[in-house]
């Protein structure tokens, strides 16, 4: 699968830094800055509908609401910030059907990676939404009934268990394509990045907020970084972009 042509930056939950996080409105706000990727969270509710929210208790007027517990009728009733209800996966694809992005999906409830797939397929999304989790066994069991899917190892140093390099090895083993960490992970360097790339893979970072951060990121060579900030992320990846066209 050719992913990638330049650094992709994922909206994280949305433009989250200026609008409710995961809603309609944070994502058209992302898209509107000029991002290539949405990077979401998604639970499945009491009637089995994928839904794009981080927590699965909501503190919503001094009242928790448990996602899983509740119908998606239930759950869009909800005010999340500034009229905003909870979306559904196949509204935001919707909306934006007619861009050429990119979706990295947080799988938050273990058996929502099968019906996000499902969706991907009808919007011929397979190979453009990446799903995202910590265990091995889940997407394992998702790549055996669905061998195109795009599958993203998202770890931290004190998840994995083990060495970047064993890390990697099992990437491979198991043909996960990517290795997503957060930025303030030990394994954030030169020397770590060059390693997941040893390995035909590629390097996602996560919770990158600064443009400082951001250049470091891309010179050091990642795929794919996510922040908060969409604008900061497009500033960045142009600035670098046309210097290295003025390098050629």
């Amino acid at each position: 699968m050719n992913l990638l042509h330049k650094v992709i930056g994922f909206a994280h939950r949305g433009a989250s830094a200026y609008e409710p996080e995961n809603t309609l409105r944070a994502f058209r706000r992302a898209v509107k800055m000029g991002v290539r990727g949405l990077e979401s969270d998604a639970r499945l509710s009491k009637d089995g509908y994928i839904v794009l929210v981080h927590d699965d208790t909501l503190a919503i007027d001094k009242q928790k609401i448990a996602v899983s517990e509740h119908t998606l009728t239930e759950l869009q009733k909800i005010d999340v910030g500034l009229g905003e209800h909870i979306p559904r996966l196949e509204e935001v694809l919707e909306a934006f059907k007619s861009y050429d992005l990119w979706y990295s999906i947080d799988i938050k409830s273990p058996k929502a990676g099968m019906s996000i797939i499902e969706i991907a397929r009808e919007y011929g999304l397979v190979e453009r939404i990446g799903l995202c989790h910590p265990n091995f066994t889940i997407l394992r069991s998702i790549r055996k009934i669905y061998p195109h899917a795009y599958l993203i190892m998202s770890t931290n140093f004190y998840q994995m268990g083990c060495s970047l390099k064993m890390l990697c090895e099992k990437c491979v083993r198991e043909k996960i394509s990517t290795i997503n960490l957060p930025f303030w992970d030990i394994n954030i360097t030169p020397e770590g990045i060059s390693l997941i790339h040893s390995y035909g893979l590629r390097s996602f970072v996560w919770d990158v907020q600064k443009e400082e951060q951001m250049h470091h990121l891309i010179t050091w060579g990642v795929d794919g970084l996510y922040s908060e900030y969409p604008d900061r992320l497009k500033r960045v990846i142009d600035k670098e972009d046309l210097h290295d066209s003025q390098k050629i």
